[in-house]
């Protein structure tokens, strides 16, 4: 809601009343003391830690390679990361193995609706095998329904990639990589 100083504070919420009774010049005052506090937390804090700015500088520089990185040896593991992924998969990616396998169980897991809906929703065409294939997969299943993930994964990355998943490694790995640059 925008508060104007012509606009009666009948009209206005009981929260903005008060506000707009104690007139403009309190409020931003009362603006103007908050704005300086948190400065004065601000300029405390880098006080503190000298070296803050510099290490964000150099996060924000380095996180593209990073990720790119991570999706790189997820891959080799057999992991194929969502665009979505949190920054924290770099640390799983990088420790690999087990430490990988339990991360992104766990990411799959609590993302399972969101990515059941992206997916059909990408892939209109596959929606009538994927439904069939996540409800399987929902009811334990898994022998009925990974062959059937398996089977449109393939054909999935052939749509995107012009290269099977399951054979052509080198040509996919050849496109992963250029897209990745």
């Amino acid at each position: 809601m925008t508060i104007r100083p012509d606009q009666p504070s009948e009209n206005l919420p009981e929260s903005h009343q008060s506000m707009s009774q104690a007139g403009w010049p309190a409020m931003l005052t009362e603006i103007g003391r908050a704005a300086y506090g948190l400065v004065q937390q601000i300029d405390q804090f880098l006080k503190a830690n000298p070296d803050f700015l510099n290490n964000l500088a150099r996060f924000v520089t380095e996180f593209p390679t990073a990720m790119r990185s991570a999706w790189v040896r997820a891959a080799e593991q057999g992991w194929y990361l969502p665009p979505s992924a949190p920054a924290s998969v770099v640390g799983a990616a990088n420790e690999g193995g087990p430490t990988l396998d339990a991360y992104m169980t766990e990411l799959m897991d609590e993302g399972w609706d969101q990515m059941t809906v992206k997916v059909m929703g990408l892939y209109p065409e596959r929606a009538p095998i994927l439904q069939v294939a996540f409800d399987l997969h929902r009811a334990g299943n898994y022998i009925a329904s990974i062959p059937l993930f398996l089977a449109q994964s393939d054909g999935i990355c052939a749509q995107e990639l012009n290269a099977f998943l399951f054979s052509e490694h080198d040509r996919r790995a050849d496109v992963i990589a250029q897209r990745l640059v």
